[in-house]
């Protein structure tokens, strides 16, 4: 019976482990970054000991032990990742070394320790104080080493992409500097994406781990990529700006970048001729201030192409401001699908347009022309229609890749 219910608890342990595996553990590692994460478990068993010295019981060795479970999974994925700090060819022997001696070693040693207060304390009260006080020691040396290892971390990955020759090693270490965590490592990430004699694809991954990091001291560096001849750079330093979440935000709070990223779209608009960066101008400028932005994108609205006009009208339709109206409400005559799709969305919040807006998209579903189903489509996903969701399942099955696409 004994083994049977301490079976269920194994079994309890192993399913909670499972599912903060699935849904709270890489979130975690995101979040905190790999040293952060790995404190986690010292902590959450200090508190664990805490409470079997305080009250030993089977309540307190149970929920011990689901600590010990649970951080165990967020500590091993977090120790794992931290190998891809230490150069390719070291990295096998660094392994070997720590699973095939330092390992068995600590284990040898702590199970000397037990037998040592085994042998020193008779009475099994004081053998079960000694043995938990000597696990909070253990558990307090771990988290200080742990924690001191952050600083070393972040030298190591440094080192390895500003001296590394091999591409791999240096891939490697600019995706440890973009873990949460760094303290120094931003200097380190700027020199190389500043630096003329680095290869492209080394600065473009650096504006990739800026987009991760999400550092507004990196902003003026970003925004330099902007005015770059080359069209890959361009292209990344927009989708960086975009990927920062909080940047509406920030901008809103310092009105000088704000004047500053606005006045750069503009001039970059006149110059660019690629239209998915266009396109990606539009709807940045769409997060901005509308003082600043608002008069501009009424009057491209006018001279643009038509595959522009569907972006435009949907940056109108961002701004919380019902003077908008008038510019986007003729667009839902048009005849071009998209335009009308981007009139729809963008009108959408108002509720005096709800039974007319409706109507129109209707029409476009009982459309037969390709272009005019797409745009349908594409407004329901980007509504959340869940009252029209049957229609993305009826074209997901469609033997059009396109329709297939859309819908998906």
């Amino acid at each position: 019976a004994l083994v049977h219910d301490l079976g269920a608890l194994a079994v309890l342990f192993n399913v909670a482990a499972l599912l903060v595996q699935f849904f709270i553990g890489g979130r975690l590692i995101s979040s905190l970054g790999i040293i952060g994460s790995m404190l986690i478990h010292p902590i959450l068993m200090l508190l664990s000991i805490f409470g079997l010295t305080v009250r030993f019981n089977f309540s307190t060795a149970v929920l011990a032990q689901a600590n010990k479970t649970i951080g165990q999974i967020i500590y091993t994925n977090a120790y794992h990742s931290a190998y891809y700090s230490i150069k390719e060819h070291f990295r096998e022997h660094t392994r070997e070394f720590l699973e095939g001696i330092v390992r068995p070693f600590g284990a040898i040693l702590g199970t000397g320790i037990l037998l040592i207060l085994q042998r020193t304390f008779k009475l099994d009260a004081d053998l079960t104080l000694a043995i938990n006080l000597s696990m909070i020691l253990v558990l307090i040396v771990l988290f200080i080493v742990t924690y001191g290892l952050q600083d070393k971390y972040t030298k190591v990955a440094s080192s390895n992409l500003l001296t590394s020759g091999d591409k791999v090693d240096r891939v490697e270490s600019i995706d440890v500097l973009a873990q949460k965590g760094h303290k120094s490592a931003l200097p380190v990430l700027l020199k190389v994406l500043n630096d003329s004699n680095e290869t492209d694809f080394i600065r473009l991954k650096v504006l990739g781990a800026l987009k991760e990091l999400q550092d507004y001291e990196a902003l003026d560096d970003i925004l330099k990529f902007l005015e770059s001849k080359k069209f890959e750079f361009r292209l990344a330093a927009l989708d960086t700006i975009l990927g920062y979440d909080d940047i509406k935000n920030f901008l809103h709070k310092n009105i000088f970048y704000e004047y500053k990223i606005a006045e750069a779209l503009k001039r970059m608009y006149k110059h660019e001729r690629n239209e998915e960066i266009k396109s990606l101008i539009i709807h940045l400028l769409s997060k901005l201030n509308p003082i600043g932005t608002f008069g501009f994108l009424i009057g491209i609205l006018k001279n643009a192409k038509s595959g522009f006009k569907a972006d435009i009208l949907l940056a109108l339709g961002a701004y919380k401001d019902t003077n908008v109206i008038s510019y986007i409400k003729p667009f839902l005559d048009s005849r071009k699908a998209f335009e009308k799709a981007a009139a729809i969305i963008a009108l959408w919040k108002y509720n005096e347009f709800d039974d007319d807006l409706v109507i129109h998209l209707d029409d476009m579903f009982r459309s037969k022309n390709k272009n005019v189903l797409e745009a349908a489509i594409f407004t329901v996903g980007e509504l959340k229609l869940k009252s029209k969701q049957s229609y993305c399942l009826q074209y997901l099955k469609s033997k059009d890749l396109r329709f297939q696409m859309i819908s998906a």
